[in-house]
């Protein structure tokens, strides 16, 4: 993946981070019943990583795997038409698709691995916005989101040390 997507798609992961309730979907472009369950908030994250540890560890790890579906953009290629230009939808879903299994994997190796220990917990924290793409330049060539697009930025961290790893 060149530069330039792999800066959108970690600027989209950030953006989706949390399931928006108000798109009534889950995960990617998967219907549930449970699409309220969490708020597009700090509080919301860090409900859905509790349930991903709570459900890691349990004996039903289908139940897991479909929990982590729900980390994606919900019917992503809708929701990149909507908010990009629309030469950039098709590129911008192939890049999204990869970059949200690069994340999925890290995801599942981190919890699988780290929430053996009872003692493991993850903290989502606000962190900062990332500064806007440059007006001139390569990132000028950059599709840019429209202005209804609020960008929200989570560090979500082990609370036990030694634990060097990062979601």
């Amino acid at each position: 993946m060149n530069r330039k997507a792999s800066r959108m798609c970690a600027v989209l992961l950030m953006l989706w981070s949390v399931r928006i309730a108000s798109q009534g979907s889950t995960g990617a472009g998967k219907e549930g019943p449970d699409q309220d369950l969490y708020p597009d908030s700090v509080a919301g994250l860090q409900s859905q990583m509790d349930e991903l540890i709570h459900l890691v560890n349990s004996p039903d790890q289908e139940a897991f795997l479909s929990a982590l579906d729900t980390l994606a953009i919900p019917k992503p290629h809708d929701w990149l038409a909507a908010h990009f230009p629309i030469y950039a939808v098709d590129v911008l879903q192939k890049d999204y698709e990869h970059a949200f299994a690069g994340y999925r994997s890290h995801v599942w190796w981190v919890m699988g691995n780290f929430a053996k220990n009872p003692a493991f917990g993850l903290k989502v924290e606000a962190s900062n916005i990332p500064k806007h793409l440059a007006e001139t330049g390569l990132e000028a060539l950059l599709p840019r989101p429209d202005g209804g697009v609020r960008v929200q930025n989570y560090r979500i961290s082990p609370t036990l040390s030694p634990y060097p790893v990062r979601l």
